[in-house]
């Protein structure tokens, strides 16, 4: 008897089997087909793979509020941009964008625009009433070895388009030989402002114990005449023979603020009697025994142009010493503040 050989199955199961693997192919295709259709999907912690040219590591996490990457055509705020972060409404700590460099040179975050009226980078905090519980910022730029943040513009390198304002944090102690590059400003511990006009050379510019800035008037402007009949009326129209005389260096329109810290003042004397001296001080102070002009006798006149602190509201006192008799005019030639 002769051995059969070969396969075993009868043509209807050959069939059967070929339809199945072509059904299975066929689904295979379908499932494929709808895959690369679909936008990609990963399932929480799972590696993200997106095209060929990108692979999103277990680092890389896309969770919480708006993560949004895009070439450009996405606007926000009337602004195209690349990439947007969202950090919501949290109020613990929170980032729209944090990039962190560990690299030399590093950037953790680089902006760049080409456009006529493009941004860089742009932050935007939208605070809550208790602002100063829970402050926020735009940008923030903090490096270890070197600038937070450089700018560089046409017109301006650095803008404050908000408040106007721009707040410095305390350089500590600083000194006319304290180490810095030229250019440099600061603000000390005590909130006295430095600018650094040569390498480890400073100036003090302003500060609480600071006149601040002098602004001279246009023409002297006379504040004060205490003899009767005389412009401008204000103030005692007489003789100052004891004790003291505050002047408001406002009047007149001189132009002197209320808030000024110091003016510069010419006093002219006429003298009644022969000996005796006038003080200039601050309002308030009176006589500090300190003359401003001294007594020639009597019919004698003396003029002292004097820088002289202010009281409250931009007032100086003139003093009488030693029981000195005289007339005397105020004229400003400009003030502090």
């Amino acid at each position: 008897m002769s051995e059969h050989t070969g396969s075993t199955a009868t043509p209807e199961t050959g069939r059967r089997e070929f339809f199945s693997k072509a059904a299975i192919a066929a689904a295979a295709a379908a499932v494929a087909g709808v895959s690369i259709s679909s936008k990609a999907q990963a399932a929480n912690g799972d590696t993200v793979i997106v095209g060929t040219s990108h692979t999103g590591t277990t680092t890389t996490q896309f969770s919480g509020s708006t993560v949004a990457v895009y070439d450009g055509n996405l606007s926000v705020g009337g602004y195209d941009i690349s990439v947007y972060g969202n950090a919501g409404s949290s109020t613990s700590q929170a980032a729209g964008v944090m990039g962190v460099s560990g690299g030399w040179p590093g950037r953790g975050v680089w902006g760049l625009s080409t456009g006529s009226a493009g941004v860089g980078i742009y932050g935007q905090h939208y605070g809550v009433s208790d602002f100063t519980t829970y402050p926020g910022t735009g940008v923030t730029g903090i490096s270890d070895a070197g600038a937070g943040v450089v700018g560089s513009g046409t017109t301006f390198d650095l803008q404050a388009t908000g408040s106007g304002k721009v707040g410095l944090g305390s350089a500590g102690t600083i000194t006319s030989t304290t180490a810095a590059s030229v250019g440099t400003l600061a603000r000390d511990s005590d909130g006295n402002m430095w600018v650094a006009v040569a390498g480890n050379d400073w100036r003090k510019v302003a500060g609480p114990q600071s006149a601040g800035t002098l602004h001279l008037l246009r023409t002297p402007t006379r504040v004060y005449d205490s003899r009767a009949g005389k412009l401008p009326n204000v103030g005692t129209k007489a003789p100052l023979s004891s004790g003291s005389r505050t002047i408001n260096c406002t009047k007149n329109a001189s132009g002197v603020p209320s808030d000024a810290k110091g003016v510069i003042v010419n006093v002219t004397v006429l003298w009644s009697s022969a000996t005796g001296y006038v003080a200039v001080t601050p309002g308030g102070a009176g006589d500090t025994g300190t003359s401003t002009a001294n007594s020639p006798g009597a019919g004698g006149k003396t003029a002292s142009s004097v820088t002289v602190g202010c009281g409250d509201g931009a007032k100086i006192d003139v003093s009488s010493g030693s029981g000195a008799t005289f007339d005397f005019l105020v004229d400003v030639n400009g003030y502090y503040v």
